[in-house]
């Protein structure tokens, strides 16, 4: 019996790709080169900051690239929910969470610096039940330490949790944590083979019934 569920948070509940690649694109801009379409980068928001400047700037030697990746994560920093909102369905599905008393929380690769801005903005601070970020712990997905803590948090066994996201390394996660999870198509990230594939929001409320 499923008794909380866990859910990565970029490609997952929210679409931050557009502040994502604005990011990208300020960078960008500082070099003189051309914006690039959101479109063509969702695929690399989950792989995070240094995901983006891999896939959307020439090569560079270690310095540059690192200072790219500063650039980014600093105009991030102050932009971070300009153009982000909740994928569609995902508010009603929170709210029926919400009504049934079921515990819900966040485990996402992104560090707490960011998290908790987008988190704060979206709302969604005050209702999940708990938290885990990138930098929370040594390791992060694919390993499962986080959704461990998670479940330490929650007092929840992990056989008795699912896990929610949109990128191979959530799987993996969630089945090294011995949790059952969900791979969501309206996110960036390509699906396993194997996956087990939601497509809309609303099928989360129906594993539940």
């Amino acid at each position: 019996m499923i008794k909380a569920v866990l859910f990565d948070l970029d490609g997952t509940l929210l679409d931050t790709a557009r502040d994502l690649v604005a990011a990208l694109n300020h960078v960008r801009a500082g070099e003189g080169m051309l914006p690039l379409e959101v479109a063509s980068l969702a695929f690399a928001v989950s792989r995070g900051a240094a995901g983006l400047i891999e896939a959307g700037m020439p090569a560079a030697d270690a310095a540059l690239t690192a200072s790219r990746k500063q650039q980014l994560l600093d105009y991030y920093s102050e932009n971070p929910y300009t153009d982000t909102i909740p994928f569609s369905g995902v508010e009603a599905m929170l709210a029926a969470l919400d009504a049934s008393a079921m515990p819900w929380g966040v485990v996402t690769n992104k560090h707490s610096r960011f998290t908790q801005l987008v988190m704060q903005a979206s709302g969604l601070a005050k209702r999940s039940a708990c938290l885990v970020c990138g930098d929370t712990l040594a390791r992060a997905k694919p390993w499962p330490d986080q959704l461990l803590l998670a479940c330490e948090r929650l007092k929840i066994k992990p056989e008795n949790t699912m896990y929610i996201g949109d990128d191979q390394r959530d799987m993996q996660a969630a089945e090294a944590a011995g949790m059952p999870g969900y791979h969501v198509s309206w996110g960036y990230g390509p699906a396993a083979s194997d996956a087990a594939i939601l497509q809309s929001p609303a099928e989360i409320i129906d594993l539940l019934q």
